[in-house]
Order: structure tokens, then sequence, then C-alpha cells
């Protein structure tokens, strides 16, 4: 019992204290977080609110097995970003960190979106052409 304490004040200490990582742009970025007297169930015990300036986008994070939480966030925007966790248990709240995102790179063009009412494209632009068929009566 002692030895899991320590071991999850050691990790909030890592997260609170988390160097800055990098991410793409629309890429994804996941922080973990053990906490080891949560209650382990599916439904989300914390959030995490991601800030750049004066934006700030709030989302969910969830349980992933044992004594493991996370929550994922992608980045609409390059550029530096903060987060803090909020909860009700103490171990998941107010834990914050930064990572930077940077440019996206290959066929990473951001989530379709619909264009000029008819059509769809990435968020950088680039169009999307969904293709494919059903076919009940063969």
């Amino acid at each position: 019992m002692q030895r899991n304490l320590l071991l999850s004040i050691f990790a909030a200490l890592a997260i609170t204290n988390s160097t800055v990582k990098a991410v793409e742009q629309w890429g994804v970025f996941e922080a973990s977080l053990p906490a080891v007297d949560a209650p382990r169930t599916i439904d989300s015990v914390f959030s995490a609110t991601f800030s750049q300036g004066s934006r700030n986008v709030t989302v969910p994070g969830f349980w992933d097995g044992a004594n493991d939480f996370k929550v994922r966030f992608s980045p609409p925007t390059k550029g530096d970003w903060n987060y803090t966790t909020h909860s009700k248990h103490a171990a998941l709240n107010g834990k914050t960190g930064a990572f930077t995102a940077e440019n996206p790179s290959g066929e990473n063009h951001g989530p379709v979106q619909a264009f000029d009412t008819y059509y769809l494209r990435h968020a950088d632009g680039t169009p999307y052409h969904q293709f494919g068929t059903t076919c009940y009566a063969w």
C-alpha cells in the first residue's frame, strides 16, 4: 500500500512538472495520469482544459484500466499549449503540463468539414472525396 502511494506521488509530480512535448497540429496529444485512489469506472472522473492564449478547450478524461487515467486532445492550431486537469479526486486534480503543436506532416490534412454546402474538405483546404457503395439486393 505504501509503495503504491509513493509511486502515485512520484507519477503525479512527473505529470505536474512534465517537460514540453511536441505533437503535430491535428495529431493526438495524450497525457497519462496514474491514480491509485481514484475510482476505476468507465465514466469520466476528470477533465482537462487546454489553453493557448485566450482560447480554452475542455475535454473529458477517461479511465484506461488498472490505475491509469488518460486525456487526449487534438490541437486545432500550431503553437504552445498548456493544460490543467480538474477532478474532485485529489490524485487527478490540478495536474499541469505543456506541449507544442508543430506543422502537420505527410497525409495529415486535419479533420473533414463541410464546404460550400455540398462538398467536403480537410481543415487545410485539401478536398475530401468520399467513395463507397452499399448493395442490398444482390
